[in-house]
């Protein structure tokens, strides 16, 4: 919210947009929805502040990996062939190195041996026909290996035994990487020398 403060309404909505929100991924699957991500001159006081951090806008789950996947991709979106530029590769590297750190805070039971991850988790309220809360959605979306990024991974688990993505939905991720790890005989991961700090 700090970061974004100096942003109009329309350049929040726009970023958003970039990263893929509110539209079709264009795979077709079937039921898929665009998500909901409305005009920003419709916006209270109060969403075009929760809309920095994951509030006021809906997605799924493919959305969610391709905007993920931005960061693992230098910045840089692909779709149907086409390659767009959404952020600069300088800003990417702090996302993605940042991303790491945060990771790192889920490493005694999120991590995939010999392998640097970097990764989001998520925690959505789902509120019911009556506007009270009916459910918890928990995710965990991994880049790795975070030095040289292979594969986008997005667990999602609604009602876990449990809330917060990193320790519900994160476990899960590390038997995928393991297995990919393994499959597609990824190289091991550099050790890590230029992490950035996530706390202040």
């Amino acid at each position: 919210v700090i970061a974004g403060d100096k942003m109009t309404n329309e350049q929040r909505y726009n970023f958003i947009s970039k990263f893929g929100i509110g539209q079709a991924t264009g795979l077709n699957l079937p039921g898929e929805s665009e998500g909901v991500l409305h005009p920003s001159d419709s916006w209270d006081r109060r969403t075009r502040n929760t809309v920095l951090f994951g509030q006021g806008y809906t997605v799924n789950v493919m959305q969610l990996t391709n905007a993920v996947s931005v960061i693992a991709n230098k910045g840089v979106k692909k779709s149907k062939g086409e390659a767009t530029r959404v952020i600069d590769e300088s800003v990417e590297s702090q996302m993605l190195n940042a991303m790491e750190s945060s990771a790192e805070h889920y490493n005694t039971f999120v991590k995939v041996d010999g392998y640097r991850m970097a990764a989001k988790s998520g925690t959505a309220e789902v509120a019911g026909a009556n506007g009270q809360l009916t459910s918890i959605i928990s995710d965990y979306s991994t880049i790795i290996p975070a030095d040289n990024p292979r594969f986008v991974i997005t667990v999602v688990l609604k009602d876990p035994q449990g809330s917060f993505g990193g320790l519900t939905a994160g476990p899960v991720t590390v038997e995928i990487g393991e297995f990919l790890m393994q499959k597609y005989e990824v190289p091991a991961s550099s050790p890590r020398t230029d992490a950035i700090p996530v706390n202040w």
